[in-house]
């Protein structure tokens, strides 16, 4: 009886201790997909941040520059209208001018009709006098009743040549001063015009500067809109993007947990790679990051460092490598850390459109961050290829 009570005693402490255990597993199995669902941006959320930010700083010179020709603009837009009020005004003065021109015109005709008359009276008043001068003082004094009337016609003779001489000089004097006025507002109305052809070349200048000035502030504009398009259907994408990743519905089936230095694939050439190798990444927030810090375990063995971490690439939109690539080496690929491993096509599982990183392996880690290896080998047909070539 006593055995018996103690098997059932040591048969009742197996079940709470197995129950125990499963609770424990049960528990450990919801905390990693709790963990996972916490660390799951991990999808190239950089790829689309990247470029949105690459577009966003574009526009915002693009905006400056588009302040800059507003400003430029202005300028010039006053530069023209400047130059339209002194077109005006040296029209103004070309018509008073004109006018003056044209009055001078018949003062100088009237003058000459004058100084012609007074020719005429000057010719007939000599003719009279030559034939007084035919007369002799002597017979002047025998024909005049007395002498006050030979001193009368002496002065008037004296008087009529005296008058005569000052009109035709003063006419003639008058006639010179009008020709010179009116060469001088001809002289005017010819530099005015120069003028004004001058000042309105410059307002066409003006103008085809300010034409060009628009046509480039459209152009940018134009531009700006498209960008801000192309953030729109970006921001759309990778708000798609995240929602895929958070509703678990993206198209790589999760391998489970692994360790750190546990064999997760093989190094391949499948994506845009230019031969065997591994490419190493670290994420931190979507990010890519230095991956140094966080290697626990070596990637592959046997392996040296084909191209570091921020070496400077063109070929990548940050402008430098956003990882490590290391060389074929064992051929096997260690995950650098403990964690939840993915494995899927660049396309699914980073969001990118042409296959870039070929067949990858993801690691979720509990620190936070995310360790990507790509252009593995052995995926499947979708992404087993290679887009270099």
């Amino acid at each position: 009886m006593l055995l018996m009570l103690k098997r059932k005693q040591k048969k009742s402490m197996k079940s709470k201790v197995f129950n125990l255990s499963v609770h424990k597993f049960c528990l450990l199995i919801v905390g990693v997909f709790l963990l996972s669902a916490v660390l799951v941006p991990f999808v190239s959320a950089d790829r689309y941040s990247d470029e949105i930010r690459e577009l966003e700083q574009r526009n915002e010179q693009r905006e400056q520059h588009v302040d800059e020709l507003l400003v430029l603009a202005n300028s010039i837009q006053e530069a023209v209208s400047e130059l339209e009020a002194h077109i005006a005004r040296l029209q103004a003065k070309i018509i008073e001018n004109k006018a003056r021109s044209a009055d001078l015109k018949i003062q100088i005709t009237e003058a000459e009709i004058e100084l012609a008359h007074q020719k005429d009276v000057l010719g007939q008043n000599i003719k009279a006098m030559y034939l007084e001068n035919e007369i002799s003082t002597l017979e002047m004094l025998a024909t005049s009743k007395d002498l006050s009337q030979f001193v009368d016609k002496q002065q008037y003779r004296d008087v009529v040549k005296s008058k005569i001489k000052a009109q035709v000089d003063a006419i003639t004097e008058l006639r010179l001063q009008l020709q010179a006025q009116k060469e001088e507002v001809e002289s005017l109305i010819k530099q005015d015009e120069e003028l004004r052809s001058q000042i309105a070349q410059q307002k066409a200048e003006q103008n085809r500067l300010l034409q060009l000035n628009q046509a480039e502030q459209s152009d940018f504009n134009q531009k700006i809109a498209n960008d801000n398009q192309k953030i729109k259907e970006l921001r759309a994408a990778q708000a798609a993007m995240y929602a895929a990743i958070n509703n678990r519905t993206y198209k790589a089936a999760p391998a489970g947990p692994v360790s750190g230095g546990d064999i997760i694939g093989t190094v391949g050439n499948t994506g845009l790679s230019s031969g065997a190798h591994l490419h190493l990444e670290v994420r931190v927030g979507g990010r890519t990051t230095n991956p140094n810090p966080y290697i626990r375990n070596y990637p592959v063995n046997g392996a040296g460092v084909n191209q570091p971490y921020g070496w400077p690439d063109p070929i990548y939109i940050s402008g430098y490598h956003p990882g490590i690539d290391y060389s074929y080496g064992d051929g096997a690929i260690r995950s650098i850390d403990g964690g939840m491993l993915y494995r899927g096509c660049s396309n699914q599982l980073l969001g990118t459109s042409n296959n870039a990183y070929g067949y990858v392996a993801i690691v979720e880690h509990p620190g936070g961050h995310v360790s990507v290896y790509g252009h593995m080998a052995g995926g499947p047909a979708a992404c087993n290829y290679n887009t270099y070539y």
